[in-house]
């Protein structure tokens, strides 16, 4: 017996939008929510368990030792791709908003090269979720580098993309509130480097892969370096789930459309 199917009724747009559809400002509110409760989570988790002291340690030790570095591989493999499909859909609703006006293909160009960094910062999350720092410390901080430094200059062209788009799709509030987030994310990205350079250089014991914020203590002669370079690394993930979170206005105006199955009618002749 060959199995058949009957075609299903023709649906109107409006209810498959109705049924099929999702708002798109979802992504980056759940990045929002989930980004920061995880580094949160595992500090605690960390610090129940004796593995980090309770005065500042890097993001990367509270997740670097089981259990917590178990719920830190999830949760952040879980907001690498929250955060890419929010960097997508806000390349697809500018893409639609450049195709809608007939601008020129410049600011097309802008928005794939920012596109382009933000992809490099959503899978550097992802590696950093992936690789703890005691397993493969290379990798961990090759990660953690394109996810700063990527997710910095995509918002950075972000705002910059917002500027010219002031007039149909940005509010001017909106505007400045990216030029102050941009601004603080490239400070807190310099002051990071500098700072985490100088602190592994002169790290206790004088291994930097080894080296967790057990081993330091106020007494230190880079101690206070050590400070500012933690204080930039969480500074930093904050502030890139707040500058996620201001996608959220814009994005309201969209949905997401989930596709339709559609089942051919099976004949014999097709066996």
């Amino acid at each position: 017996m060959v199995a058949s199917y009957q075609p299903a009724p023709p649906v109107s747009p409006d209810s498959v939008m109705a049924v099929r559809s999702k708002p798109a400002h979802l992504a980056p509110v759940g990045f929002f929510i989930i980004f920061p409760l995880t580094f949160i989570t595992t500090f605690l988790l960390a610090l129940k368990y004796k593995h980090v002291a309770l005065i500042i340690p890097y993001i990367s030790d509270t997740g670097d030792r089981p259990p917590e570095s178990c719920v830190f591989a999830m949760f952040v493999s879980i907001c690498s791709v929250v955060l890419g499909l929010s960097i997508f859909i806000r390349h697809l609703q500018i893409n639609q908003h450049l195709s809608d006006e007939k601008t020129d293909r410049i600011r097309g160009l802008w928005n794939n090269v920012s596109s382009g960094f933000g992809g490099a910062s959503a899978f550097g999350l992802l590696l950093v979720a992936n690789f703890q720092e005691d397993n493969d410390y290379p990798v961990h901080y090759t990660g953690a580098a394109m996810c700063i430094w990527g997710g910095s200059i995509y918002f950075v062209f972000q705002t910059f993309i917002s500027y010219l788009m002031r007039e149909h799709l940005t509010s001017v509030y909106l505007l400045y509130g990216r030029v102050v987030l941009a601004s603080f994310a490239v400070l807190f990205n310099m002051i990071g480097l500098v700072s985490t350079v100088a602190a592994i250089q002169h790290a206790p014991q004088g291994m930097p892969q080894n080296t967790t914020v057990s081993d330091w203590s106020p007494t230190d002669s880079y101690w206070l370096v050590h400070v500012l370079s933690v204080t930039s690394e969480w500074s930093l993930a904050f502030l890139l789930s707040v500058i996620v979170l201001t996608f959220v206005p814009e994005l309201k105006r969209m949905k997401v459309v989930f596709p339709r199955l559609k089942i051919e009618n099976i004949s014999p002749e097709d066996e």
